[in-house]
């Protein structure tokens, strides 16, 4: 199975995040997982998830919460710009940032990396990999319209989260 790359930022969605995991998980594929400090405020907002303790802690907090088989997840700090995904030459197979703020999506369509998130989908942009962005903000702004229109050039899918109300 493939390797993918998740990343969680502070744009309201959490459950969407949390679907796309334990669907990919479920298929067996291999996860590599970044979450914001803003995603994990959203998380602990929108789904009652709090994270503590060591990395390996909170690796097992987030099998316990997506309730499926854990083997295929790494939980990869948020500032390892060491971490494999951070090269071009590590292979993964597509990346997704679920939810995606409008602030972490202006620094991808820049190429400003201040993070593995944005570092991760600079890799996938350059290397011509699979880069799917979920954003959830409305309105939308001439500089969000923009920045989406840039990625999309550059090579990203902009999957808005919409939800049948």
């Amino acid at each position: 199975m493939g390797t993918y790359v998740i990343g969680i930022t502070g744009a309201s969605g959490a459950p969407y995040a949390k679907r796309v995991l334990q669907g990919l998980l479920e298929l067996g594929h291999h996860v590599k997982l970044i979450v914001s400090p803003a995603g994990e405020r959203v998380l602990d907002i929108e789904m009652g998830l709090r994270f503590s303790g060591s990395r390996r802690a909170r690796q097992e907090q987030w099998v316990e919460f997506l309730g499926v088989a854990g083997d295929g997840l790494e939980l990869l700090p948020h500032r390892d710009f060491s971490a494999s995904i951070a090269s071009g030459s590590y292979p993964f197979e597509a990346m997704a940032v679920v939810p995606s703020s409008m602030g972490t999506m202006a620094r991808i369509a820049t190429g400003a990396s201040t993070n593995l998130i944005e570092r991760a989908a600079d890799v996938a942009l350059k290397e011509r990999r699979k880069l799917v962005l979920v954003p959830r903000e409305t309105p939308l702004n001439r500089i969000h319209l923009q920045n989406m229109l840039t990625l999309h050039d550059a090579g990203a899918e902009i999957v808005p989260a919409m939800p049948g109300f």
